[in-house]
């Protein structure tokens, strides 16, 4: 998933189940399914920091922080 951190509270609570309780809800659906995935996401927020600020739910965060990778910025430079 590309900017995690970007996702209204609605969805971070739809993901949150999904990766709790390994069910989601079709749109128009009405009975529940059950899935078993893995989430790789990426942002270019510091999630910790929206976490302190309330823009980000923090038990998703903890569910998502298993690993966390840090990549260097991709810029133009001169070859």
């Amino acid at each position: 998933m590309d900017e995690i951190g970007d996702l209204p509270p609605e969805v971070q609570a739809k993901l949150l189940r999904l990766l709790q309780e390994r069910e989601y809800e079709r749109v128009g659906d009405t009975r529940p399914r059950k899935a078993d995935v893995r989430v790789i996401a990426a942002t270019n927020r510091t999630l910790s920091e929206a976490v302190a600020k309330g823009d980000f739910r923090e038990d998703l965060f903890y569910r998502l922080n298993v690993i966390t990778i840090h990549a260097a910025r991709l810029y133009a430079t001169d070859c």
